[in-house]
């Protein structure tokens, strides 16, 4: 570097810093303050320490010689230099240019005396050490303390500040023996080290040693560009127990390149501490899968365990969990519960291990031991029977049987932990086993508590068959004894009004020939009563009267509308003082299927409620009807000014026993079944009846067919 003084005389630096014990770096010769320094991590500028014995203190060395010192890998701007010693040892050499530039060099050696010129490239040394050990701290702080920093990118900044070439770091789980590759900054073939093998991370691990120093060696580390670094730096992590370790390599191509312990301290106390925190977030989202099992309900097993494997997943990090439980027969694991790429519900279809068959899952259940797969897709136990959706190929798995209390459940298994901020597969650490060994410890408890739960429910059941049986029968009699009062009321005043009727008419008509047609007519519509009444008393349960008989294409106006008419209009207009009106152009020749006595019952439902539910009023009941606009549906609608049906009544009116506020304050006689009759029968006639306006008019809406259509389950159901 050059120093400028006051006077103006300029003077060229070219100083090596010490960064361990044999090696010195060269730093950058056109810098002069703090924010100038540039390629600070170059490690082109490394120079063994050998290379400056054969100089001794404030010794005057020609450009040409230090050149080949150097190996001519620094431009020398001086034809002299001036080899100068820190004051505090061997902490930095520095070589002072003696340049010509502005004066003499013999001029300028009568001028400063050697002692002086060391003094001044002394002071402007430290200087330059000072800047280039803040910019190189204040550049590693910044890569490790930055947001989205990873792992990786930890030991990246660390190996810079080091000024190694390469890493690997190498975690050790005691679940399975193995030594797995969490990170490193070049490729590596092979990332999972085992037990059996004869390798350096065992061999390192079993020493007990914090720290080695030595050449690697090809095969025996494990690397397949050993052959290409002279040294290897092996650190000792300590994870969490004794035997949970990890092992961190820096390699350089540096022979004997050591890291100085004040940086070993460094790197190991922060990596420790980023392994604990993201141990620490594992144990956050662990606690999170934990919580999700306050929400099981007893009973509602499966939409408990779909909820699970999707909570491990999210959480987790997990591209796939499936949950397999033993079947009855304990012959089977069948899949209860998946969460996949594709999948976050009820398995679509059965799957099945049979516990006889060799495959992961049934060995995992019949062993009663964890299994571990780092190479799920050639893995030689994998059957392949169920292979969940992913996304990334199948690399590792871990499945864990389920048992409580001596009795196996089944097993839960994940595939494949997936890195979030890098999106890519992970390796699966002991943290890993050990977190999901306590989700499968509470979910066989839980499944424990659902076999008690079971059991206890069939106990309950038992004990109240008998009650079932007779709220059953007891329910039929008072629907039985609804219907019947219902249906048999107005036909009997009807049956009463009609038989005067008919006295008055004998009086009134002159001859028997005269009277003939309409005497018919009245006997007639007395016979349809009749029947109506024999049907209904003959019919003891509800589901068998509500259930079509005889199925035939009818007239709504000649079958349906004007034998209820006929009986019924003379006793409103009486009772209530109301006259009904049709709209004969929209009802004459319309065509319907369905039973004739079913749809005369619900009709008669609405003509009844309509009269009943017109208090004071006096204004007509209008009937009128309306063709669906694809033609397969006839709409006969019923509309009167009454009671007035509130919003939140729309549905509850149509239930068994339900009336509306308006009619129970108004003290209208009714039994709560008319509307839930009718519309269980158009129901089972494959018609609805539905609620159009609620007031002035309400209006009601029988939806019959005008197709046919077989029944022959009678199923009530549309």
């Amino acid at each position: 570097m050059r120093w400028m003084e006051s006077n103006s005389r300029i003077m060229e630096y070219l100083t090596f810093f010490k960064i361990c014990e044999g090696y010195y770096y060269l730093l950058p010769t056109e810098t002069i303050g703090l924010d100038e320094y540039k390629d600070v991590s170059n490690k082109e500028r490394l120079f063994p320490k050998s290379i400056f014995s054969k100089y001794s203190n404030n010794q005057q060395i020609l450009a040409t010689e230090l050149d080949q010192t150097l190996q001519r890998s620094v431009h020398l701007k001086s034809d002299n230099y001036l080899f100068v010693k820190s004051s505090k040892g061997d902490d930095f050499f520095l070589f002072s240019g003696l340049s010509k530039d502005i004066l003499r060099p013999r001029f300028l050696l009568r001028a400063l005396p050697k002692i002086q010129i060391a003094n001044e490239a002394i002071k402007a040394g430290e200087l330059s050490i000072n800047n280039f050990r803040l910019k190189k701290r204040k550049e590693l702080l910044d890569r490790l303390l930055s947001k989205k920093t990873t792992m990786g990118d930890c030991i990246q900044a660390f190996s810079d500040y080091a000024f190694c070439d390469r890493f690997v770091l190498w975690e050790y789980n005691p679940h399975t023996n193995v030594f797995l590759c969490m990170s490193k900054s070049h490729p590596l073939s092979n990332q999972i080290v085992r037990i059996e093998d004869k390798n350096s991370l065992h061999d390192f691990v079993n020493s007990k040693m914090s720290y080695e120093c030595r050449s690697p060696i090809t095969g025996y580390d494990y690397y397949e560009f050993a052959s290409q670094m002279r040294t290897l730096n092996r650190l000792r992590l300590i994870l969490a127990g004794e035997n949970e370790v990890g092992v961190l390599d820096f390699l350089s191509h540096y022979p004997e390149f050591t890291i100085s312990d004040e940086v070993q301290c460094y790197i190991k106390s922060f990596l420790e501490t980023k392994i604990l925190e993201r141990r620490q977030y594992l144990q956050v989202a662990e606690n999170k899968v934990l919580q999700y099992f306050s929400m099981y309900i007893p009973g509602n097993l499966d939409t408990f365990l779909n909820g699970l494997t999707s909570k491990i997943c999210e959480e987790l990090g997990y591209e796939a969990c499936s949950i397999f439980l033993l079947d009855s027969s304990d012959k089977y694991l069948l899949l209860k519960a998946t969460c996949n790429k594709e999948h976050i519900r009820n398995p679509l279809k059965e799957v099945r291990y049979n516990l006889k068959d060799p495959s992961i899952t049934s060995r995992v259940f019949n062993d009663d031991m964890p299994y571990s797969s780092y190479d799920l897709e050639h893995d030689v136990y994998n059957s392949h029977t169920y292979e969940e959706k992913i996304e990334h190929t199948r690399s590792n798995m871990i499945a864990i049987p389920l048992k409580s209390e001596n009795r196996k459940w089944g097993i839960l298994r994940v595939i494949n932990k997936i890195e979030k901020s890098e999106g890519a597969i992970t390796h699966l650490s002991s943290a890993d086993f050990l977190s999901l060994k306590v989700i499968c410890t509470n979910l066989s408890n839980t499944l424990n508590a659902e076999e008690i739960h079971r059991q206890y429910s069939m106990r309950v059941m038992e004990l109240q068959s008998r009650r079932r049986e007779l709220d059953t029968e007891l329910k039929t009699l008072k629907n039985f004894y609804k219907v019947f009062l219902h249906e048999i009321r107005s036909p009997i005043s009807v049956l009463n009004t009609s038989a005067l009727h008919i006295l008055e008419l004998l009086k009134k008509l002159p001859t028997e020939e005269q009277a003939k047609l309409p005497l018919e007519r009245k006997v007639h519509d007395i016979y349809v009563i009749g029947d109506r009444l024999s049907f209904i008393a003959a019919t003891y349960y509800f589901h068998e009267l509500i259930k079509p008989r005889t199925l035939e294409f009818l007239y709504a106006m000649r079958d349906i509308i004007m034998p209820i008419l006929n009986v019924s209009i003379e006793y409103i207009r009486m009772q209530y003082g109301i006259d009904i009106i049709r709209e004969d152009t929209s009802l004459i020749d319309r065509k319907i299927y369905g039973d004739k006595t079913l749809l005369a019952l619900a009709f008669n439902v609405l003509i009844s409620n309509a009269a009943k539910y017109t208090p004071n009023t006096h204004m007509a009941i209008r009937i009128s009807g309306q063709l669906n606009e694809d033609g397969q549906y006839f709409n006969l609608i019923v509309s009167n000014y009454g009671l007035q049906i509130h919003e939140d009544e729309k549905e509850i009116i149509f239930m068994d026993g339900k009336r509306g506020r308006e009619a129970i304050k108004w003290k209208s006689q009714g039994t709560g079944i008319g509307l839930h009759l009718a519309r269980s029968i158009m129901r089972s006639l494959r018609g609805d009846l539905i609620i159009k306006s609620t007031f002035n008019p309400v209006t009601f809406s029988m939806k019959i067919p005008t197709f046919k259509w077989e029944d022959s389950k009678g199923d009530q159901n549309v």
